[in-house]
């Protein structure tokens, strides 16, 4: 009888440690990227207090918009194995050469030299996904108080403001 009390007992032991010594293993799954609609309406609405509704509307919008936006991304990827090698190699050896920003963009556009079906695809598919875009912006307009929105905008400005200063002092 004692026996088996200890038995029961590592065993309960057992159970109620294992969610703590699993949680301190790190996973080694990668996590999936997160929806890009998802990124947009936190992005707009951080710092506002939202509602409980304004919550739900707000997931139901990036519920409905993740999946599109994520198709429009993936219709922007029109490079070959082989021209993203080139524009990584060119982007690469421009970073060595000390540039930075736009000029290592431009080094890489130019090595990958797409073609004239590639770059219509490519145009295509921004549109579309700027169109996504802004639709996007306009539900979660939609979604805030007055309030809320001249908050926002100030914020916007604020940052605008604070981006010029940067571009001025370099």
């Amino acid at each position: 009888m004692r026996t088996a009390r200890i038995a029961l007992a590592l065993v309960v032991a057992l159970l109620l440690a294992y969610p703590v010594l699993a949680a301190g293993k790190k996973s080694d799954v990668k996590k999936a990227a997160a929806c890009p609609a998802a990124q947009q309406v936190d992005k707009m609405v951080k710092g506002l207090t939202l509602t409980d509704a304004q919550k739900a509307s707000l997931a139901a919008v990036k519920k409905e918009y993740g999946p599109k936006l994520t198709a429009a991304i993936k219709k922007t990827d029109v490079q070959t194995p082989a021209q993203k090698k080139a524009g990584a190699e060119a982007a690469k050896a421009a970073k060595a050469a000390g540039k930075t920003g736009k000029d290592v963009a431009q080094a890489a556009a130019a090595a990958v030299k797409l073609t004239d079906a590639q770059k219509t695809q490519l145009a295509s598919a921004k549109k579309e996904m700027g169109t996504l875009q802004k639709d996007l912006s306009k539900k979660v307009m939609a979604v805030l108080t007055p309030e809320q929105k001249q908050e926002l905008k100030k914020c916007q400005d604020a940052k605008n403001c604070q981006d010029a200063k940067k571009k001025c002092a370099k």
